[in-house]
């Protein structure tokens, strides 16, 4: 896994992440829940093809690794 930060700096900051709440793979299921929601709201819409980049940016922000 790439990360764009120390390992453990939210951490020492005391700041709240999914992981620290959830866990590493709890995390990764609720990122992925979240982004299946935000894909349904879109598809909700009724925009069809024309959404297609709100859905792909749900996607990107989700696999991104920095």
């Amino acid at each position: 896994m790439t990360l764009g930060k120390r390992v453990g700096k939210d951490a020492g900051r005391n700041k709240a992440t999914f992981v620290g709440a959830l866990g590493l793979e709890g995390a990764r299921a609720r990122r992925d829940a979240l982004v299946g929601e935000a894909i349904a709201a879109i598809d909700a819409t009724g925009l069809g093809a024309a959404g297609e980049t709100l859905r792909q940016a749900a996607r990107f922000v989700a696999a991104r690794r920095s």
